[in-house]
């Protein structure tokens, strides 16, 4: 059997004592070191695919529950006062930030075809994600911060002083980084593009699947974190998190989940998808011990 061919369906499969290259236990855990464990995704379904996929390739079982949404700010008020800027001739800015792939497609959307504007601007991502949807609308990436930090964001962009900096992102972000380029002298402006809006509590029987013990749930932002938490009151949250580690894809998110004491929590290194569910496996194998892994008749995912 080649290694790389074994999937989490093969697990279940019972030595018949004539295959010499059957694996071990211990094999498959290396490999799929979320078999048998049932982890929530709470960020907008449209944009969980990518995390899905990593954790079923990983043997688990997903429940997806979104607790936000991402809902597009196009108003006429803000296509206006965008192309009057456009009218008035020369570069949009001198620095376009973006801190978020979401902030990237919005943008674009706003901008249409006025993509002239951003002739001789710079652009700074936050993040290999951000990155990538940059290049794929074709745009070129002068310098990218690897994490949403205030700190990282303003070493890379170095002296920002007199500098016009423009900030497409989602309605009511954190302020802090905004206000440390003020400090030091920069021009910013913030073009919302986007909001989050939390949604509507799961169907019943996620919900009953939910407290019946899962265990573990995602978050990859502060507002997934309040929109999972409206979605219970305080026994049962108590109950969902009785069984359940909380995972985070960063600082900022950990940050959230400790200010409604959320006590067992696993972080990224990297705010990436690949990142969070590395270290998911990486805690289930350290404390294997601390419940019996089960095996799953297969990988699927809830709605």
């Amino acid at each position: 059997m080649n290694r790389r061919n074994v999937t989490p369906a093969k697990a279940g499969v019972q030595n018949n004592g004539l295959d010499p290259d059957f694996r071990r236990d211990d094999d498959f855990h290396q490999d799929f070191p979320l078999l048998g464990k049932t982890v929530v995704v709470t960020r907008p379904r449209n944009q969980s695919e990518e995390l899905v996929a990593l954790l079923k390739n990983r043997g688990a079982r997903v429940v997806v529950c979104p607790a936000i949404k991402i809902v597009p700010l196009m108003s006429a008020s803000l296509s206006t006062g965008l192309k009057s800027r456009l009218a008035a001739g020369g570069p949009l800015c001198d620095w376009l930030v973006f801190l978020s792939a979401n902030g990237v497609r919005y943008f674009e959307k706003l901008l249409g075809r006025s993509r002239q504007c951003l002739a001789g601007v710079k652009i700074c991502a936050v993040g290999p994600k951000t990155r990538q949807a940059i290049q794929a609308q074709g745009w070129v990436v002068n310098k990218m911060a690897p994490v949403y930090r205030s700190e990282s964001l303003l070493k890379v962009l170095g002296r920002v002083r007199g500098q016009r900096i423009l900030i497409p992102r989602g309605k009511g972000g954190p302020k802090d980084f905004i206000l440390r380029l003020k400090a030091n002298g920069a021009i910013v402006e913030e073009l919302p593009v986007y909001k989050t809006v939390f949604v509507s509590p799961p169907p019943r029987l996620v919900k009953k699947r939910l407290l019946n013990g899962v265990d573990a749930v995602l978050f990859t932002s502060p507002s997934t974190v309040e929109g999972f938490r409206r979605f219970f009151n305080n026994n049962e949250w108590t109950r969902v998190f009785r069984s359940a580690v909380a995972a985070s894809i960063g600082p900022t998110t950990s940050r959230a989940l400790q200010r409604i004491h959320v006590k067992c929590m696993v972080q990224a290194k990297r705010a990436t998808a690949a990142d969070v569910v590395k270290a998911l496996g990486t805690y289930f194998q350290r404390n294997s011990s601390a419940r019996s892994l089960k095996r799953p008749s297969g990988s699927g995912m809830l709605a």
